[in-house]
């Protein structure tokens, strides 16, 4: 009985150890929207945009309420999120097709109108292998 659990306990945790490898590099893959904010520089409060592969959305994080957001693509087709009063935000992965997009965030108490640059790069579905 004492050689069994051992060969068992290993038999279980043998493929843990193969599946944290391969996850850091699906997670590097899915890493398809860039996010760059143009002028960071004059934010003087706590404001962050990024892009989160797990959950797979664009999450907005501002100190000071946000009045408004729009996102322009290159074709300047815009869409206006009525998002007064929040300090999150999160748009789903899905909202966005491949391309390039511009987003100009005005806040409630501060005159700055933050903007950023969202690139999305076209991701590769199994079936297209």
């Amino acid at each position: 009985m004492h050689l069994i659990i051992p060969i068992i306990i290993q038999l279980y945790l043998f493929p843990i150890f193969l599946t944290t490898e391969n996850h850091d590099a699906v997670v590097a893959v899915e890493d398809a929207i860039q996010i760059e904010i143009l002028n960071e520089k004059m934010v003087s409060f706590e404001f962050s945009m990024k892009y989160m592969a797990r959950r797979k959305q664009v999450q907005i994080r501002s100190a000071v309420p946000i009045e408004s957001l729009r996102i322009r693509d290159s074709i300047e087709r815009e869409r206006n999120y009525d998002v007064r009063g929040s300090s999150l935000i999160m748009l789903p992965k899905s909202d966005f097709k491949p391309g390039i997009y511009m987003a100009e965030v005005k806040f409630q108490k501060e005159p700055i109108v933050v903007l950023a640059k969202i690139e999305v790069l076209e991701t590769l579905k199994p079936s297209d292998l």
